[in-house]
């Protein structure tokens, strides 16, 4: 079973680097957006699921959960 991790603020900078790392690295990665999903859209075949949520918002955080 792979190891999964949950990244906030993975749809652009470092958010979006960690993704990408983790999922080289053989990861099943969550990649938590809030406004712009199209760096994600570009991964190819990497194992990256993209989530929509706001962290800011406790009932975002719930429907995500």
């Amino acid at each position: 079973m792979k190891k999964r991790v949950f990244i906030t603020g993975a749809s652009r900078g470092i958010g979006f680097a960690m993704a990408k790392l983790f999922a080289e690295n053989g990861y099943k990665v969550f990649a938590l957006w809030h406004k712009q999903m199209e760096n994600l859209e570009s991964v190819g075949d990497l194992d990256i699921t993209a989530v929509r949520g706001d962290v800011s918002s406790l009932e975002s955080m719930q429907k995500v959960r």
